[in-house]
This record gives C-alpha cells, structure tokens and sequence, in this order.
C-alpha cells in the first residue's frame, strides 16, 4: 500500500524560516512509524534512539539526494512569499467577514434613517437589530470561511464583499451630503478608494485571487513532493542499510521473511543505481582535472545512463562544494551535428537560468539590448564578489537563446524554388533582426564563451560562500546507440571543438568499440575517439556485492540465499534485479511457509514460460518452417522443463540448417539449462558454508549470455557445475551451419 508523507513540520511561508534539523526530526518519526520499519524496532535490538542517531547523522547525505526536489521548492515558495500572507488568518477573517460589514451596513443604515427622520430610539432599535443580523451572517461565512477546500481555498468571499459594497455606497452618500455635486468629487472619491483598499489587505491575505492560490498551491505541493523525496531517496535508504547491516549482514536463512517492498515501488534512477568501481574511477578523474571530456563505456544495460543522471543529478558532490550547473540530454541516432549542438546550447542556456534563478529567485536580466554580451567580470576591483553575477549570467543565455532561435529560424525559413523556365529564391522573416546566421565555427565559439561565462560565475559564488565552486557539467547518454562506426566518428568530430574549456566537463556514454579504439591508441593506433576523450571508464554489471548494497538501501531482512537468488536471475543489471525482488516476494504469497527451493522453481518456471513463448512467436516467422515443428512442439510441451534432459530435448529437436533457428534453438536451449543450475543449486541444502565457496558472479555472467552468446553460456554453465559438484552435464549446442 502507498504510504503518504504524514510529517508534520509545517511549510515554512519563506526560505529563511526553514529549520532543516526539524523538518529532518519530524521525517525520522515518520519513517519510524512505518509498518516496515516497526516490526524491527526491539525485538532484533535495534532501539528507536539508535536509528534517530543514525538519520540525523546522514543528515548531510539524505538532503543531498533530494536536491532537485529542494531546488523546485526554494523556487516556489519564494514565488509564493511576494504575495500577502495571513500571519493570523482567525483574526484576519473576524475583520473581513464580521466587524468590518457590520460597521458598513449600521453606518449605511443610521444615515438611510437620518435622512428618513426616525426617532432616535427606533432608529437605534433598528440599527441593533442590522447589527445582529449582519454579525449573524458574518459568523455563519466564518464558519465556512475557517474549513477551507482541499485546494485551500475559503469559502464566504462574497459577503466580505457585499460589506465593503456598503462602504462604497456610505462614503458616496456621505461626500454627496456633506459636498454636494463638485468637481471635489473626485479626489474625495480616490481617497475614499485609498480607505477601503487599506480596509480590504486583510480580506486580500486569506482571499487570495487565483493567481495567488496557485502560487501557493504550487510552493506546497513542491513542498510534499520535497518531503516525500528526503524521506523515500535519503532518509529510508540510510535507515534500511544501518538496519541490515547490523542486524541481518549475513544472515543465512532458505525462509523467506519479507512480505512486502516499499522501498521497491518507485522506478526512479537513484533507485536503481549503487556506487560501484567505475562511478568511483569517475570521482577521482573529474576532480583531478580543471575540465574535461569522459566516456562511459559498457555493454548496454550496465548502468550507464544511471551513473550519468546520478552524477548530474548531484548524487556525487561533495557537500562542501556548490550546485553543479548541470545538462543532461540523449544524442539522436539521426542527427546533424549543427542541430546537435544547437540543442545541446539551448539546454544549456536554460539550465542555467534556472540555475541562477534558483540561487537568487528574484533575479532579473542584466541591463543591455545587443545581441550576445559577454558576462562581466565577476569581482569587482577589490576582489569580492559583483551582485549583478546572476543577472548578467540570465541576460546573456536569454540572448544567446534569442540568437539560436534566429539561427534556427534563418535556417529553415528559407525556400527555393525552381521550375523549366523560372528559379525563385523566397524567403520570410521570423526575427526582426538583420544580419546573417551564425556560422558553425561561429556558434560553436558563442557556446564556449558561453561555458567560460557561467564558469566563472559559478567561481564567483563559490568565493562569496567560503566552498569550492560547482562545476558546468554536461552529459551527452546514448551516444553508444550509434556505434563505435562512421556515424558515431562523424558526430565526434564535429561538436569535440566544444570539449575543451577550462571548468567544464562532457561525460558521455559510448559503446565498447570505442572503449577498444581508445585503447587501441596505446599500441600507437589513434582514433577519433582517442582524440575526443581524456579518459574512458569502463562501467561494468553489478557484481554480488554491489547489487547487495543496492537491495539493502531498499529492502529490510533478505537473507544472503534471496539475495543471491535475485542477483543471479537478473545478470548483474540492476533494474532487473529490482524486478526479480518484486516477482520474488509477489510469488511467496502462494508459497508461504515453504522455503527457497519452491520460490526458486516459482521464479524459473515464470521465466521458462516467458522464453518459451518468445520463440515460438519468433519460429513462426522463418522460412524454414517445416524443419521447425519439432522444435516448437517441445517449446510447447513443457513437462519436466526444469532438468537438464529437456535442454537436450531442445538441442536435439532441430538439426537444420538456418542459422536463425540454431540461434534460437540455442538461445532458449541455454536459458533452460541455466534455470535448471539455478533451481539445483538454490535449494534448503544451500548452506552458508555452501555459499561461501561459490562464486555467484559466474552464474549471473551465465545469465547475461545465454542471451547474447548461448554456445559461451552453456560452456560456462558446464563448467560451474563441475566445480560447483553438481550433476554432470556435457551437452554442447550443435555447430552454427555455415553460409553456402
């Protein structure tokens, strides 16, 4: 079940009324009182002042990982805190609603009364009886007015409204009485205006407009999700880890225990990434360097595209540096290397406009109307910091994103026509701007001006704030879709002219090709990709242990058997190894009480059939779809499908000659036989003296081939049953025909 943030530290209405220590305070009870975390709490000793302890001593770590999500608040509420705000909104509406309409309409009536000549006694009969009735009223809109909707918004406007309607109508009665008609009329009536504005502020604070009410709708919104992100991205996952760390780190058990998985729901990157080697390797390159460019190498599915949103998303800064300035986009597999950069610059520009309007929310564009204009020097002449950085920073992106628009705008505005007899050249203007487009060297020297610019910006405010300076830090993820070909050599080629700036760094996922070329660069064999690139940090699956880290951040009491279990099953990629927890807690209602051999058979038999299927749809299609039937028809007949007869079933049952069926044939043929090793080796026997000598890493690489390279799985396959002890096995896939 979703559980809702029920922290009851307040919104603070401004940034400078924001106590992190009590809003940390009031999450800890919150996440101490959730049904995953209670049941530990005493009878497995770990004592609630312990896990307080332990979360405020993450503190700088928990509001680390919900960075963006404080960003997005800090914004809003200061958005938010322009307007009136009640600081006494009982108070405010006693006014607005009961005193300030009673006092009109007993005003409104004495003169009505005067002018009609009633006695004083009546009249004052008369006028008791307007004020009752009036505070009558009044309190029944204040009642309604004091419960206010879900969206905050109050009931009982209109009859502050009706009341000052009265004023309007006495104060005119009272000017035309006293004056009569006259041009005096006039400023006696702004004056009169002036009054009623003055008596309307408190009515104003606690009946926002629209406008108003969806600003602060919006800073309490980005306020919960603020909440909800330190609780599920920080503080939880340090809570879990001290947990099982130092009650359940090696904890042998063939039971399962966990019956649910919160801490599993969201699909989230920061979920599914650990720190592993290579985000470390990347750690130390980047602050050993004053700027630069890296790749990210791997085969797909190792966690590249999470190491580079985590580094972005500020997972990795140090918490004595300032926010990086950071862009993160795909690179198209159709691309034009002008449009590319085009767009890397626009992200660019944006990213840093929310960057300085985030630390300084009012800033406002620096004064200035030509087209580009260099950032000033960020310090003054006696070397402290220039207030106007942030706003000089605004104002050139915004004119650098004017100027791109004119780019992009002269470039595709433009047509031709032609014909036998007649060639037109047309065109129209989007931009009053006069001139011609950029260049590509020429933009490509706007953007790095650009870099140097907010740079030196980032500079500045570190040297204000006492810390070392954020970095301008841009990843580039996808590249490796393109290859380590032609197309790939081209794109480098042509946006590597933007690499080099000092305090700038590229990171950038590429395919291992291009991890072979850039070492093929120390044998004296230069690549493009040698000459892209400072370094190459090769990003591997997940090995037993990191994949542990990562389930103990989000789950509480799986045993090593489990957790190697659902380690192997999802070969070392971690998305699927949060999958393979899911499935395998979501299958222990149908087993509880019984142990880990039928959850293993459980999670292997959903897999087989799931494998099976795939290639049966895929047979259907080949030509070869004769010599095909005995091969579907064992696919299809499925008893006993779990031992190692049936993956020779399999490989028996085509001896053809299309090498897409043998491909195939083998591929399911390896799947089942590493499903069989599995469900052999996680049974109640699987002991901690077992586990001990065996190396689970090669059952999941086992895992990750049968895929890719079924002949190298079952090889491997064959020989971890042999080390391992298990039953004998020497089936080989028959050879691949060879092409005629």
């Amino acid at each position: 079940m979703a559980h809702t943030v029920v922290s009851d530290y307040p919104q603070p209405q401004r940034v400078d009324q924001l106590d992190k220590d009590a809003l940390l305070d009031s999450l800890i009870t919150e996440a101490l009182a959730r049904d995953e975390i209670r049941p530990v709490i005493g009878p497995r000793g770990v004592t609630e002042q312990a896990l307080r302890t332990e979360g405020r001593s993450q503190a700088a770590t928990v509001f680390l990982a919900a960075e963006p999500e404080e960003n997005a608040w800090r914004t809003a509420v200061d958005a938010a805190a322009n307007l009136f705000v009640s600081s006494n909104p009982v108070r405010d509406l006693v006014w607005a609603l009961i005193i300030v309409p009673v006092v009109q309409f007993v005003l409104l009536g004495w003169l009505v009364l005067s002018a009609a000549k009633v006695a004083v006694v009546p009249m004052l009969l008369v006028l008791a009886g307007i004020a009752v009735v009036g505070a009558a009223i009044g309190g029944v809109n204040l009642s309604r007015a004091l419960r206010p909707d879900g969206d905050g918004r109050r009931k009982g406007e209109s009859w502050s409204v009706v009341g000052m309607v009265a004023g309007v109508v006495e104060l005119g009665w009272l000017a035309y009485a006293w004056i009569g008609w006259s041009w005096w009329l006039v400023p006696v009536g702004f004056g009169a205006f002036v009054v009623l504005a003055i008596m309307c502020i408190p009515a104003a604070d606690v009946f926002p407009s629209e406008h108003d009410r969806a600003k602060q709708a919006k800073a309490a919104e980005t306020f919960r999700a603020w909440k909800g992100a330190l609780l599920e991205k920080g503080l939880l996952p340090a809570l879990r880890t001290f947990i099982n760390v130092r009650e359940t780190a090696g904890d042998y058990s063939t039971t399962l225990t966990v019956r649910a998985t919160p801490g599993l729901k969201s699909a989230d990157y920061v979920l599914t990434h650990v720190s592993t080697p290579a985000s470390e390797r990347l750690v130390r390159l980047v602050d050993s360097v004053a700027g630069g460019s890296f790749a990210l190498a791997g085969p797909r599915g190792a966690g590249k595209t999470n190491l580079l949103r985590a580094y972005c998303g500020g997972q990795y800064r140090d918490e004595n540096r300032g926010p990086d300035l950071a862009v993160f986009t795909s690179a198209p597999v159709e691309y034009q290397p002008e449009q590319f950069v085009l767009h890397l610059f626009t992200k660019t520009c944006q990213a840093a406009i929310a960057y300085a309007r985030q630390a300084v929310p009012d800033v406002m564009p620096g004064a200035g109307t030509r087209l580009v204009r260099k950032v000033r020097s960020p310090f003054a002449d006696d070397g402290r910091p220039r207030p106007g950085q942030f706003s000089d920073l605004v104002a050139t992106a915004e004119e650098c994103l004017s100027l791109i628009r004119y780019v992009r705008t002269y470039s595709t505005e433009a047509t031709v026509k032609g014909g036998a007899k007649v060639f037109e050249v047309a065109g129209k203007a989007g931009l009053s701007m006069a001139g011609r487009a950029l260049t590509y060297p020429e933009l490509v020297d706007r953007f790095r001006e650009f870099l140097a610019d907010a740079v030196a910006v980032l500079e500045a405010e570190a040297k204000s704030s006492g810390r070392e300076p954020g970095r301008v830090v841009i990843g580039i993820d996808e590249l490796d879709r393109i290859g380590a070909g032609d197309p790939a050599r081209r794109l480098l080629n042509e946006i590597k002219a933007i690499f080099d700036v000092r305090g700038c760094y590229y990171l950038v996922s590429v395919s291992t090709e291009a991890q072979h070329d850039f070492e093929l660069s120390g044998i004296g064999l230069r690549s493009t990709f040698d000459s892209s690139f400072d370094e190459v940090v090769r990003v591997d699956h997940l090995n037993f242990e990191n994949a542990k880290v990562l389930l103990r951040r989000h789950v509480i009491g799986l045993s090593e058997q489990f957790l190697a279990l659902a380690y192997v099953f999802s070969g070392g990629l971690a998305r699927q190894l949060v999958r393979t927890v899911r499935t395998i807690v979501e299958l222990a209602d149908d087993h509880i009480g019984q142990g880990l051999r039928p959850l293993a058979e459980a999670v292997a038999e959903a897999e087989l059939v799931r494998a099976c299927h795939a290639t049966v749809d895929a047979l259907i299609t080949v030509p070869d779809r004769a010599d095909v039937t005995e091969l579907v028809r064992a696919l299809d007949d499925r008893a006993g499908a779990k031992d190692l007869a049936y993956c020779e079933r399999l490989l028996a049952s085509y001896t053809g000659e299309s090498a897409v069926v043998v491909d195939l044939r083998d591929a399911v043929a390896a799947r089942v036989c590493f499903l069989a090793t599995v469900i052999e080796v996680f049974d109640e026997n699987l002991t901690r003296e077992r586990m001990l000598g065996r190396n689970f890493d090669l059952l999941a690489r086992a895992r990750r081939y049968a895929g890719n390279n079924p002949a190298t799985a079952l090889a491997l396959l064959a020989d971890i049953r042999e080390q391992w002890g298990l039953s004998a096995w020497s089936g080989r896939p028959a050879p691949a025909p060879r092409p005629a």
